[in-house]
């Protein structure tokens, strides 16, 4: 059977699921409830009315997801008063009508299971390899061409994984999150435990319990899946409607400084030759190759040398009557015109300083085509002083470390997982960064962890 087919098979089978309410009607009227009840919880937290959740969170771009979450937990749900969730009495009663694929796919969403899952690497358009949030199992590799799109390493999923025609995949129903809100939602299922473990206690204590039920793990357990749904869609809400309640952030370099695009043109008093071979000699500035006239300006010592973005200060380009220099703030500018003054002294005159418009270079995106490229040579520099910065970094107190070093968290197993917490951070920072990835596996064996299999 053709992928077209198969896909056309299953969306024929949810679709007529969506219609469904059973042999006899007995789920008509009981979705839009179990909706509002859905978003009663995280309105109430904010304030807010479900009419106000509705139209900020349903109303557009985030709808579909929320929906089909929303909808595959009604449907493999069993109802207090029902034998059967609706797909199993949809398949049941009506299975028969759907093709292989539609059935098949029916019969792994009425087994599935709601994870939390966390993602360990991706191919964009093409598969996402996934495990239990914070566990040390091993990844599983799901075929998902637009949900791998976007997503990052270490962002995690609220979904189910199912095997459709030998192949694994996730079902419609996704909600995806950054890593520290991931991390809320872990911390809010960890919390349960000592929750449920404090009630008894309490019962113990004034007599109506003798001891902890034979099955008190498994009741945990079934709890903590029960709650999964409802804790992470109210963080899930909650994240959404906040950050759409924040003022527009003004736009800023690494340095702080307001985003301005300046071109610095200094008239050459002397040969190019020279002036070249003066920029060769400063260690801030790296030429593209030895056939161009085109260099990187650098962060200077001291600067966070920690990514890419943050590393490059400017472009410069070279030719027979200016040496010009791009940069993104005047604060910037002034001190590159510093610089070239010390460097180059008299054999530049006066800086000529060209300011331009943001919100014309956002309509015409081709006036940023002509910066040069970030070639082989540029991006092995540039590789080059991450290497040493994380090198040293290594063995210095980091604050997100509560103060140990990075090599320190790595010896001490109850200190690991801030380390390994840290390498997510910078991985999936990293994965966001318009610019070529870096690779912080060497970091990982350094350490001596092993990068899939991380609590």
């Amino acid at each position: 059977m053709s992928e077209r087919k198969k896909r056309r098979e299953i969306d024929n089978a949810i679709k007529h699921l969506l219609q469904y309410t059973g042999p006899n009607g007995e789920w008509e009227g009981l979705f839009q409830p179990f909706y509002d009840e859905m978003l009663s919880r995280p309105a109430k937290v904010l304030g807010y009315s479900i009419d106000d959740v509705y139209e900020r969170v349903c109303d557009g771009l985030y709808e579909p997801m929320l929906f089909g979450t929303v909808f595959e937990e009604f449907a493999t749900a069993y109802w207090d008063s029902m034998p059967h969730s609706l797909v199993d009495a949809y398949l049941k009663h009506r299975g028969w009508r759907e093709g292989p694929a539609g059935r098949e796919y029916l019969r792994e969403l009425a087994a599935s299971n709601l994870q939390l899952l966390e993602v360990t690497d991706v191919e964009p358009g093409i598969w996402i390899e996934l495990k239990p949030y914070c566990s040390q199992k091993k990844s599983v590799r799901v075929f998902e061409k637009s949900g791998s799109e976007t997503i990052k390493p270490w962002d995690a999923i609220l979904g189910r994984i199912i095997k459709v025609g030998g192949k694994r995949g996730l079902t419609g129903g996704i909600l995806h999150f950054e890593p520290e809100v991931a991390a809320r939602v872990h911390e809010l299922m960890e919390e349960i435990p000592g929750d449920i473990m404090e009630s008894f206690d309490e019962l113990i204590a004034e007599g109506e319990l003798s001891a902890y039920p034979d099955d008190i793990e498994q009741q945990i357990y079934q709890f903590q899946r029960e709650q999964l749904v409802d804790i992470a869609i109210d963080v899930w809400i909650t994240q959404i409607i906040i950050h759409s309640d924040r003022p527009q952030p003004s736009i800023h370099n690494h340095d702080g400084d307001d985003l301005e695009l300046i071109e610095l043109k200094f008239q050459l008093e002397t040969s190019k030759d020279k002036i070249a071979e003066q920029l060769d000699h400063a260690p801030i500035f790296e030429r593209d190759d030895q056939a161009s006239l085109a260099w990187v300006w650098l962060c200077t010592n001291g600067q966070d040398r920690s990514d890419l973005s943050v590393a490059i200060q400017g472009l410069v380009q070279l030719d027979d009557n200016y040496l010009t220099i791009e940069t993104n703030s005047r604060e910037r500018a002034e001190t590159c015109k510093t610089m070239i003054g010390e460097l180059l002294g008299s054999h530049v005159g006066r800086a000529i300083a060209v300011y331009k418009n943001l919100d014309a270079i956002d309509s015409t995106p081709s006036d940023l085509d002509d910066r040069p490229e970030m070639t082989p040579e540029i991006l092995e520099a540039l590789n080059a002083h991450l290497d040493s910065h994380y090198r040293q970094t290594l063995d210095e107190p980091i604050p997100m470390l509560e103060g140990y070093s990075p090599r320190e968290c790595a010896a001490d197993p109850r200190l690991q997982h801030l380390v390994i917490t840290w390498l997510k951070h910078l991985e999936n920072s990293d994965a966001r960064s318009p610019n070529e990835n870096y690779d912080f596996g060497w970091i990982w064996q350094e350490l001596g962890l092993k990068r899939h299999f991380v609590p």
